[in-house]
């Protein structure tokens, strides 16, 4: 027990102002595939307060940043799994957050959806967040801007990388 802070707001004191600084991409898909990619985007975005004209900019910014825009009335049950991963990469990335959580997105894709979901990646930098990605590879290294830490976590054999826009 005790104080716990992120990115130094008391998590007691204000839990959701703490939520608004943290972004997370789970491994396995969190998007319902009856649902459109937009209808996805808009739910998830009104999980994070947003609404209204913000949430219809951030929808349409996150649709072009995950190349997916002229594919956003199309369910999700009918796309890959590459195209998946894009738009759980966008959920993630819809409320602007400060630090990033990313578990293996390019995990059981194609190469040309992992190179397209690694440049969106490197676009975080762009943007001045600062990210966590986890893979059980090292190949990530290569396509990465600039990792500043790189930390073997050898019991779970996943390594993590953090990058940042500084």
């Amino acid at each position: 027990s005790g104080p716990a802070r992120v990115m130094g707001i008391d998590l007691r004191r204000s839990p959701s102002r703490a939520r608004q600084r943290l972004g997370y991409m789970a491994q396995k898909f969190s998007l319902y595939g009856n649902l459109t990619v937009r209808q996805n985007l808009e739910f998830f975005g009104k999980m994070y307060s947003l609404s209204g004209a913000e949430l219809a900019r951030r929808c349409d910014e996150v649709l072009e940043f995950i190349g997916l825009k002229d594919r956003q009335k199309e369910r999700i049950d009918t796309f890959s799994g590459g195209m998946k991963r894009r738009v759980n990469i966008g959920v993630g990335l819809l409320h602007k957050p400060m630090l990033v959580f990313m578990d293996e997105p390019t995990v059981g894709v194609d190469p040309q959806s992992r190179r397209s979901i690694l440049d969106a990646v490197k676009g975080l930098n762009a943007q001045g967040m600062t990210g966590l990605y986890t893979t059980p590879t090292g190949t990530f290294r290569s396509i990465l801007a600039r990792p500043q830490v790189l930390v073997p976590l050898v019991l779970c054999l996943v390594l993590v990388v953090v990058f940042t826009s500084i």
